[in-house]
């Protein structure tokens, strides 16, 4: 069990469907709307949107990380607490 109460699964269906809504999120926020902005004042094509688009990529990857990592110690405390 991940978290009392809740079973594994529902816990990686959680990080699952947070995953895909932050990689959304990232990237439209840092692809298209900061890096198209800058793209626009700069006076470049697209540099600074796939810039942006990567940065957004890096964050989500760093999420699920943060995410496996966090359920991974709690699910090994819960372990040995039985």
């Amino acid at each position: 069990m991940a978290e009392k109460g809740h079973p594994a699964v529902y816990q990686y269906m959680r990080i699952g469907s947070t995953f895909g809504l932050t990689t959304a999120i990232n990237i439209w926020f840092f692809g298209v709307f900061c890096g198209g902005w800058v793209d626009e004042k700069v006076g470049t094509e697209s540099v600074f949107t796939l810039i942006g688009v990567l940065l957004g990529l890096f964050f989500s990857f760093f999420y699920l990380y943060r995410e496996i990592t966090i359920m991974e110690k709690v699910k090994k405390e819960n372990e040995e607490e039985d």
